[in-house]
């Protein structure tokens, strides 16, 4: 159980470019908290600008129970995801999004935390997650859906590639950590040594490594705490949380669902009128994401006959779960 009066650490990671979406995460992060808790935000960033870096603080500068520190990440792990032989197939190409399996050692002075994707927004105070109990497990995160209902293909995909049943696999855009347990089992060197050693191609790379690795160590937490977009299930009624997952950005899209949400948000965050020009500027379309989505299958099909997946290193013998 945790201390209701503890310091509530939430980690986010993004690059220049994303910075204006991230600001409307961070917007909503900041108006669903609660004066009687303090919160200490950090941002994990990649050639974050200080003119960037000073709207963003601007967020929480009426807030005297809200910290944010925004970090340049470190470049020995920069450069140990940037090699060639270490390139993984994602739907996006973005370093930021191994960052989050790197926290317990970047922070080893913090027990515990949240890692939240940028493409989101809190309904509910963060608090509220950050007080559930993990019953000694290491990370606690939501279903996907995606993986679970949406394709045939995605379930044999987490059976084959990932080796683990398609029920049991989590989506990583929100994670409750147990750093302190993180650090013990030294997460960030096992994740680096697989990376580095066994190259496995992955259709969503830091979510299949965190699904292999902390097999049988996971929470599982309530869908309204990661409402995902692309899952296309009925969403609950009591939301906390939504999650613009892989396609149905509303910043791209106008028919985005629970786009309204989004903009109420975006219209109270720093980077406002870069968002709305991201919408005004944007091509994309409907079928541009449907073609997207079955891109992404089309690679799971590929991935799950590779000669190395997480499951054929298992049944080698290979150490992949912590």
């Amino acid at each position: 159980m945790t201390n209701s009066s503890s310091t509530v650490d939430v980690f986010y990671s993004s690059d220049e470019k994303f910075v204006p979406i991230l600001s409307v995460a961070l917007t909503s992060l900041v108006l669903n908290t609660t004066p009687k808790r303090n919160y200490s935000i950090h941002i994990l960033g990649r050639g974050i600008t200080p003119q960037s870096a000073h709207k963003l603080e601007s967020i929480v500068s009426t807030y005297p129970n809200i910290s944010m520190e925004i970090l340049d990440m470190d470049q020995t792990i920069l450069e140990t995801l940037q090699k060639d032989d270490n390139k993984l197939y994602a739907e996006v190409e973005a370093i930021e999004m191994y960052f989050r399996l790197f926290i317990s050692q970047l922070f080893p002075h913090i027990d515990r935390g949240i890692y939240v994707d940028a493409d989101t927004i809190f309904e509910s105070d963060v608090a509220d997650l950050y007080d559930i109990d993990l019953e000694g497990n290491l990370v606690g995160a939501v279903g996907d859906p995606v993986v679970s209902d949406l394709d045939p293909d995605l379930r044999r995909y987490a059976t084959a590639m990932v080796g683990i049943s398609p029920e049991d696999y989590v989506n990583s855009g929100v994670l409750l950590m147990d750093l302190a347990a993180w650090n013990q089992y030294k997460v960030a060197e096992h994740f680096t040594q697989l990376l580095t050693q066994y190259h496995v191609s992955s259709i969503a790379p830091d979510q299949d490594y965190l699904n292999a690795m902390f097999e049988g160590r996971i929470k599982r937490l309530p869908f309204s705490w990661n409402v995902m977009m692309a899952a296309g299930v009925e969403p609950p009624e009591d939301i906390h949380f939504i999650h613009w997952n892989l396609v149905n950005k509303p910043w791209k899209l106008t028919s985005a669902p629970f786009s309204d949400r989004f903009w109420y948000y975006a219209d109270q965050s720093p980077f406002a009128e870069q968002v709305h020009n991201s919408l005004n500027e944007s091509t994309r379309t409907p079928e541009d994401d449907r073609q997207r989505t079955a891109y992404m299958i089309g690679k799971a099909r590929d991935f799950s006959h590779n000669p190395v997946t997480f499951r054929s290193l298992k049944e080698k013998g290979v150490r992949v779960k912590l």
